[in-house]
């Protein structure tokens, strides 16, 4: 997973990576507040550019699995907004498997029940 390979690769070159971070969770809250810090990031001395890219991918995908196993929404509010961020993910990291994989569950159900996929 991401934190795993951050933590290896990403330590040596800062402090932040170093950090433990947050264990995903379905709490929409806090993975929404997690993803607009992360987004609003900027690099400092403390925070380098490898790790602001980590911590948006990391909360991107969090905030996916968030909308996408949400048991509160409907499938019409959920899978719309977890494909935009899943989307957001790859475009930030084009291997992370499981927003790949996360994505290509949600455009499979939209096919499957032969609705239009959204953008």
């Amino acid at each position: 997973m991401v934190a795993r390979w951050a933590s290896i690769v990403l330590a040596p070159l800062c402090v932040c990576a170093t950090a433990q971070s947050p264990a995903p969770s379905v709490d929409m809250g806090k993975a929404r507040s997690a993803y607009e810090a992360a987004m609003a990031a900027k690099p400092s001395q403390k925070v380098c550019d490898a790790c602001i890219w980590w911590h948006k991918v990391e909360a991107a995908l969090n905030l996916a699995n968030s909308f996408m196993y949400s048991p509160d929404l409907a499938p019409k509010d959920k899978y719309p907004a977890a494909l935009r961020l899943y989307r957001a993910a790859l475009k930030l990291d084009p291997s992370l498997r499981e927003a790949e994989v996360g994505a290509e569950t949600i455009v499979s159900i939209y096919k499957g029940m032969g609705r239009e996929v959204p953008e």
